[in-house]
């Protein structure tokens, strides 16, 4: 929700066995570069029309759905998944990594910082 360092090969979807449902796979690669003022807030890939993470709108995140041919009851559902996770997973990182004293700090100014992009996704999932 804020690694402007993303690009397309961290980026797998996984089918069922049938192909009539998938998901996003698990991620990895993950940093928020957000978090630190002296990364550009460009992205490594557009969503939709946005090319600055501060851009990015619920008109471009159906507009990048649309484009790769994922129904909007897919984005949607994606969405929420997101939207319901990032916070708990946030808390338990920075309860978890007891040797980075400044952790618990960090993840609080992650969730700051990316608090408009939560409800842009809060909004597609609906």
């Amino acid at each position: 929700v804020g690694n402007c360092d993303n690009h397309l090969k961290n980026l797998s979807i996984l089918y069922t066995s049938t192909w009539k449902s998938f998901r996003l796979a698990p991620a990895y690669d993950l940093v928020s570069t957000t978090r630190f003022e002296r990364f550009s807030r460009s992205m490594g890939m557009r969503i939709g029309s946005a090319s600055v993470i501060d851009d990015v709108s619920t008109s471009s995140i159906l507009e990048f759905g649309s484009a790769i041919g994922v129904d909007r009851k897919d984005i949607a559902r994606i969405c929420a998944e997101l939207a319901s996770s990032v916070p708990s997973a946030i808390e338990i990182a920075s309860e978890t990594a007891p040797a980075f004293e400044a952790l618990p700090y960090a993840a609080w100014d992650m969730r700051e910082d990316m608090g408009e992009r939560m409800r842009v996704l809060e909004e597609v999932a609906g």
